[in-house]
């Protein structure tokens, strides 16, 4: 029973090291700034099964942010039209990023339509808000944190990254005004 129950935790040691490894070399890849489109363009297309469901992949802006790069871009899915979302690329030194973040956050509002081309992310005393407003999508929004409050208008049908500095960039509110 004792030879079985080492035979077993041992084969579970060595599988919790393989999987660390497999996540530790997974999550330090770096790239080159050259690289990163590539990079933008396997990762949609693993995050929906390949080529065949995606097409018109576009990096639509580009910005650095402190020590952080952000990338907007755009793509086809089957016959859902055009998507958007970011990536952000953190600096490692001059030459080399990594990935900070790869995900998608839309802004929560119930009282409005949802707003899918637009999203926001907090990020060392930042709030980046980058996407696309669409003619039918509000376009004005304020921005409070603390004292700070920040009244912003986006043109519509044209895609931006913006960043704010605020007052506490993990407590904010972002509330749609009136179309303009």
């Amino acid at each position: 029973m004792n030879r079985k129950l080492r035979t077993i935790t041992g084969a579970i040691a060595i599988l919790a090291g393989v999987l660390i490894l497999i996540f530790y070399r997974g999550s330090s890849t770096t790239y080159s700034e050259q690289d990163i489109p590539k990079d933008i363009e396997r990762r949609i297309l693993a995050s929906v099964d390949g080529h065949t469901k995606v097409s018109d992949i576009v990096i639509r802006d580009h910005k650095i942010i402190g020590k952080y790069g952000v990338y907007l871009y755009s793509y086809r899915f089957k016959d859902l039209g055009e998507m958007n979302g970011y990536i952000i690329y953190e600096a490692i030194n001059e030459e080399k990023f990594t990935v900070n973040s790869d995900h998608l956050l839309s802004f929560k509002r119930d009282e409005l339509k949802l707003n899918d081309g637009l999203q926001y992310v907090s990020l060392d005393g930042y709030v980046i808000i980058c996407g696309l407003i669409k003619d039918e999508d509000t376009n004005r929004f304020t921005i409070t944190s603390g004292k700070t409050e920040i009244t912003d208008t986006y043109e519509r049908n044209k895609y931006f990254i913006r960043e704010y500095i605020l007052s506490n960039p993990n407590e904010f509110t972002i509330k749609a005004l009136e179309q303009e």
